[in-house]
Formats: structure tokens, sequence, C-alpha cells
């Protein structure tokens, strides 16, 4: 049976991602904030642009059914749960109880698909998932038939686009596309260059450190000198320092990935959370409340005990993501098709081995 290749490299760059999302949400010093905002959305578009293959696919037709099962099924499925828990529970509790949001709203925001305006405030991290079906969608139409000279071109001509966006275009179109022309970019990076990473990876590791060492004064002086960016609200500041910071924060992260696989190779922890990032992304901040509920009515601890507490914060999203694993383990085994997974009936078993079909 032909095993698919799997790049352990991967697994670390999403697992430090995940937890710089969750880390992210907390109440972390403004520093640190905006490093972490200046790159961790885009390192998972680019890791994504890596992984994509054209040959899986035959038509943009099936291209789209099975990335529609994959993200779009979760989106909706896990949109209704997590609205369900905050019309419940969360709007009765911290910042959202300060607010009046109509009920509606944020089921029209389930269908509009942008984390903006309290549109997705059950949820708001879920605008990964549309955005990402619209970048592969657009990437299949526009990139399939290009050689890597014209992949760049057109990547240019997606970021052109997405500056003149940003600077004429007031309207939030549905699914996140105006994101998606930014974000194309950094998924196409990743897909065009494929080859020219793995090369790039095969590098003695003393090479790589001492280039990241290099960059590394750059990349925190580009992304601090262009500080309060963030994709989701399409703020960019200065478009050419996003996509200088960005771009080599996402070598940075290979870089460390590439160690850590070298120095520990396969971790099962790693590759069970890897599998799993999109159950973080999606149900952080339920465990974030359940936690905090925790902390404050039973411990008593102070309503600014997170603020500003870099440590504290880091174990707080230690506990959130470690809180979660229960979870990831009964959707994986129990409802996979709420995470975009193949169930035990996609599987045939033929010569003597399961596979999928």
């Amino acid at each position: 049976m032909k095993v698919s290749q799997r790049y352990l490299w991967i697994d670390y760059a999403k697992v430090i991602g995940i937890f710089l999302v969750v880390f992210g949400h907390t109440a972390i010093p403004r520093y640190l904030y905006d490093a972490i905002y200046g790159f961790h959305m885009p390192l998972f578009f680019f890791i994504s642009g890596y992984l994509f293959s054209f040959k899986k696919f035959q038509s943009l037709s099936e291209f789209f059914y099975r990335r529609a099962k994959q993200l779009i099924v979760p989106y909706f499925c896990f949109n209704i749960i997590t609205y369900i828990f905050w019309l419940f529970i969360g709007r009765h509790f911290g910042v959202d109880s300060t607010r009046h949001i109509p009920l509606y709203k944020p089921i029209i925001g389930i269908f509009y698909g942008n984390g903006i305006d309290d549109y997705l405030v059950h949820d708001i991290t879920s605008w990964f998932l549309v955005c990402l079906f619209t970048v592969e969608n657009l990437f299949f139409v526009f990139f399939r038939r290009a050689n890597k000279y014209r992949g760049c071109i057109l990547l240019m001509l997606f970021a052109l686009t997405a500056y003149l966006d940003g600077k004429y275009d007031s309207i939030r179109w549905p699914w996140g596309l105006n994101i998606a022309f930014t974000a194309i970019v950094f998924y196409g990076l990743g897909n065009i260059f494929k080859e020219e990473i793995n090369a790039l990876l095969q590098y003695k590791l003393v090479y790589l450190i001492i280039g990241s060492l290099l960059i590394l004064p750059l990349c925190s002086y580009v992304i601090s000198i262009n500080a309060g960016v963030d994709l989701n609200v399409i703020k960019y500041n200065n478009y050419l320092y996003f996509f200088v910071g960005a771009g080599f924060a996402i070598c940075i992260m290979i870089v460390i990935s590439r160690i850590l696989e070298y120095y520990w190779g396969r971790v099962n922890l790693i590759e069970y959370i890897s599998r799993n990032t999109i159950v973080i992304l999606i149900f952080q901040f339920i465990a974030m409340s359940v936690v905090k509920g925790f902390a404050f009515f039973i411990l008593k601890l102070p309503a600014n005990f997170f603020d500003n507490k870099v440590f504290i914060n880091l174990l707080f999203s230690v506990i959130v993501i470690l809180m979660l694993m229960p979870l990831m383990f009964i959707l994986e085994s129990y409802f996979p098709f709420l995470i975009g997974k193949p169930s035990v009936a996609s599987t045939r078993y033929k010569d003597g081995v399961f596979s999928k079909q």
C-alpha cells in the first residue's frame, strides 16, 4: 500500500501556529500581540499552500466538492454549536454582557463569513475556514495551468489587487474575498516554491540557524515598526512591510520547526494536535471561558489576574489546548465529518489493507 509522505516539520509548524493563535487571544502585552499578529495567520495560509497539490484533483467541481466537505461543512456545523453556546451562556458573561448585539446578527454572520462588527461574535476565528475555501478555489482556477514564472506574475497581480482593494474598496465582500487577495500570496508562495523549500531544508541545521539569526533582527524591526496589523480586519499598515515581516517570520518558523523535527522526530502528541488544529481554532474561546470561569468564580482570582502576564497566559494557553484534547478524540473517533475527515464508512478493505476511497 502506498503511504503518503508526512512532513514532520509541518506538524511542528502547525502546532506552533495554533498555539500562537490561542496565545494571541489572551491578555498578553501589546508588543507580543503585535508580533504574533504580524505573521501567524499568513503562516497557516503558507502551510496550506505547501500541502496542496493539483495532482489530487481532476476538475474544479471535484476540488470544490471535496474542499466544501472538509471546510464548509465543519464551518456551518461548528458555528451552529458555538452560536448556541453564545446564545445561552457566552453573551451573559464578560465583555459580551456589556454589549447589545441582536440575536439574529451572528446568524447573518454565519452566511456572511467575515469576522468583523460582531457578525461572528460567537466564534470569530471561524472566518479562516471560509476564507481558506475562497483562497483555494481562486488558486485552483487561476494557477492550475500556470508554470512557476506565470505563477509569480499572478501572485504579484493578486498582491496589487489586495493593495488597491484595501485602499479604495470599503465593501467587505462575503466569505473573506477581500482577505483572500492577500492570503493567496502566502498560499501561492508555499505551493509554487515547495521544491525550493524542500531543498533549503536539506541544508545543515547550523546554516539554517545562522540564516535565521541573521534575518531575525530585520524581521523584528519590520514587524515592530508596522505594528497593529490584523489580517481579519484587513489592517496591513504599510503593505510592503507587512509582506516582508510576515515572510521573514514564516522562514524563521520553518527553521524552528525543522530543528524540532531533527531533535525530537515524530512525537505522537504533536502529530495529534496537528491533525486537530481546526478543533482548537473553533473551540478555543469556549475553553477559555470555562478556564476563566473556574479562575474567577471558584478560585476567586481578581478580574485582572491574566492581564499582561506572559507566563500566566502561556500556561493558560497550554491548559486551553489540553482541555480540548478529549473533544478532539470524540470528534475524530465518532464525528469525523465535523472536522472534514472521512468516516470509517469511506474506507474499503482490499488486498488485506484498508485504504481511503
